[in-house]
């Protein structure tokens, strides 16, 4: 019973904590002295619109508009783990995003942890899976007089989720194109109510920088582990 009813405050913490150890990783690196060694920085420019998954959302479909700053890592392998999911970057991205319904949803920021695992890797080319999470802001939420017509958000502080299909093109040996497609998700696991949540799909552009030029990647002559990907999905009340 204490885990159902404080659900929502195991789940803030599990997300500020995968936050704070990407910090803790960066500051490690900063002492070895390599902290920049196989980093990149990027930006992107979003273009979507809010998905009507209930009926009570289908006043508030507008088109959406915003962009996206990361600050990334390639792996090379050190750890097996690395090689096994064929050397995935892992980093920190802040993301947002303009609801176009200045009056009632306002806008959203984000800053979340993500990893980005490879699915294909040419010499030129890369198409990838990138999973976020990590803590939101919207600046408009339901209120009974002033806002009644926000019954997607309420609270100001919200969890965000993101998961997208990336595409990578190398234009040089630091300046890289993306075309990615994906879905953000806003939600406070029904610590205030309502909470039908924000689901916003959005197309982005842009392009990343190679601060340095990358290590090569580490080959270990053992086998690793079978391959298996687990993705457990965690139903909160709505």
């Amino acid at each position: 019973m204490f885990l159902i009813r404080h659900t929502k405050i195991i789940f803030f913490l599990a997300i500020i904590t995968c936050i704070l150890n990407h910090f803790a990783s960066y500051a490690q690196d900063a002492e070895k002295g390599n902290c920049f060694d196989n980093v990149s920085v990027s930006g992107r420019i979003h273009y979507g619109f809010l998905l009507a998954h209930h009926e009570r959302v289908e006043h508030l479909v507008r088109h959406t508009y915003g962009f996206e700053i990361l600050y990334s890592k390639q792996s090379i392998g050190e750890k097996m783990w690395q090689q096994h999911y064929q050397y995935p970057q892992t980093g920190i991205s802040y993301l947002f995003l303009d609801f176009n319904y200045p009056e009632v949803l306002g806008n959203a920021h984000a800053l979340m942890a993500f990893i980005n695992i490879p699915l294909v890797r040419k010499d030129n080319f890369l198409f990838s899976m990138r999973m976020s999470s990590g803590l939101g802001y919207v600046t408009k939420k339901y209120e009974r007089v002033e806002n009644y017509k926000n019954d997607v958000i309420g609270s100001y502080i919200n969890a965000a989720v993101q998961l997208n299909f990336e595409t990578r093109y190398k234009l040089s040996s630091h300046l890289f194109f993306n075309f990615n497609a994906g879905i953000t998700h806003f939600s406070n696991g029904s610590y205030r109510t309502p909470n039908l949540g924000i689901n916003n799909p959005s197309a982005n552009i842009g392009v990343a920088y190679q601060l340095h030029p990358p290590s090569p990647f580490v080959v270990s002559k053992s086998e690793p582990p079978d391959k298996n990907i687990q993705v457990t999905f965690y139903m909160l009340p709505g």
